[in-house]
């Protein structure tokens, strides 16, 4: 009798196992520096220590640091974020959840912020032959009030046709292997697909003070204009 308990114990186990999980990718990812002064030319520089990671279904993703990770130096350790970044495509929400001097935020953003322009140009990333696309986005300073024009490129692969890639970058027909965003670089170093994700690896993040993105901008512009009153 004990036998069969324990039989069928595992049993619900097992059928429990594969009821909460389901299939989806795993994407490690480097972030890579170069200053305005190096060649053309010439790759970024890989930050020791740092890694990202993006898990997605064909309905979510996560993108986070692996915690992990050891940064070696306090240069490296300023790189080692601790936001998160969420997308659900059923319900466009677009969050960041993001650890200020003052306290945590989740963010709210524009599901659709990237209006990607598409290349014809290819390159392969791995053994994934990727298709470029570019963006021009206008940045604002929320404390200084500066503005400056940021160009952003992205590799992305129809060999893996979800629209996810590093922190808040998506909206393009396939993963992203490699983003620019002007001297800063995230390029995945390990791709997994059709691998089991737990209902619990991805999670929408809840904690922290709501806000939109305009909102977040207002605040901090609020917090440090003493320090910046001309």
């Amino acid at each position: 009798m004990k036998m069969i308990t324990l039989k069928y114990t595992f049993l619900f186990f097992m059928v429990s196992s594969i009821s909460f999980a389901q299939k989806g990718i795993r994407v490690t990812y480097v972030k890579g520096l170069k200053t305005r002064v190096a060649p053309v030319n010439s790759p970024p520089s890989i930050l020791k220590d740092i890694s990202f990671s993006l898990i997605a279904t064909n309905k979510e993703s996560i993108f986070h640091f692996n915690k992990d990770m050891r940064a070696d130096n306090l240069e490296n350790r300023r790189h080692a974020s601790e936001d998160i970044y969420y997308r659900n495509l059923e319900t466009k929400i677009l969050l960041q959840k993001e650890t200020f001097i003052d306290g945590v935020y989740l963010i709210s953003d524009k599901f659709d912020q990237y209006k990607w322009k598409l290349h014809k140009d290819l390159k392969k990333i791995g053994k994934y032959k990727c298709y470029k696309a570019t963006y021009k986005k206008l940045e604002i300073n929320p404390i200084t009030q500066e503005k400056h024009s940021v160009k952003i490129i992205a590799w992305y692969t129809l060999d893996i046709p979800l629209p996810f890639g590093p922190r808040d970058f998506g909206g393009l027909p396939g993963l992203i292997l490699f983003v620019k965003v002007g001297g800063v670089y995230y390029i995945a170093n390990k791709v997994q697909v059709n691998v089991p994700i737990a209902s619990n690896e991805i999670k929408k993040p809840t904690k922290g003070q709501k806000m939109t993105r305009e909102q977040f901008n207002k605040h901090l512009e609020k917090k440090f204009s003493k320090y910046y009153k001309k």
